[in-house]
């Protein structure tokens, strides 16, 4: 049977399988886990792959590899720069960051994502009505929101745009 793991200071969490993980204060996970449901409302540095059915993020989450989900609510910020991220709905109210693939049936974006593949049957975005600054890094356009729309059972497809036409 597996077990459940609390951090609500500073701690260290092995790989292995678990039912549930709630993190409050500042964890770091070696090596790859599965679980039930994670919880991470502290900071949280992920050495391996998470796989679980669901993760709420309102702190901070750094993964190195893969994360693997049925449900993904990000409050706060899931920063993933090696590897995938694969779920059956993910919800972001607050900041997904990826550089490799996101794949899943169900996206809705109301907060900020920087991604390089979007794939789903069912991708939503949304922008707030408020005045928002961009800047160009020398690769990407960067800012506080973007607007994009509904693009059923695809890839997000793009113009490229000037500055002078935000």
């Amino acid at each position: 049977m597996s077990m459940d793991v609390r951090i609500d200071g500073f701690g260290t969490i092995t790989e292995g399988e678990y039912d549930r993980i709630k993190i409050d204060g500042m964890g770091k996970i070696n090596g790859n886990i599965k679980c039930h449901m994670i919880d991470i409302d502290g900071t949280c540095n992920a050495e391996g792959s998470i796989t679980a059915e669901q993760m709420d993020v309102n702190g901070m989450l750094k993964v190195a590899k893969d994360i693997r989900v049925n449900k993904l609510d990000i409050d706060g910020m899931v920063k993933s720069e090696n590897g995938k991220v694969y779920a059956d709905d993910i919800r972001v109210d607050g900041m997904l960051k990826n550089n490799g693939e996101v794949n899943a049936d169900k996206v809705i974006i109301n907060g900020c994502a920087v991604l390089n593949d979007l794939f789903g049957d069912e991708t939503r975005y949304y922008k707030l009505d408020e005045s928002f600054r961009f800047y160009h890094d020398g690769r990407d356009v960067r800012g506080q929101s973007i607007a994009l729309y509904n693009v059923p059972n695809g890839n997000l497809s793009f113009k490229e745009i000037s500055s002078d036409e935000f």
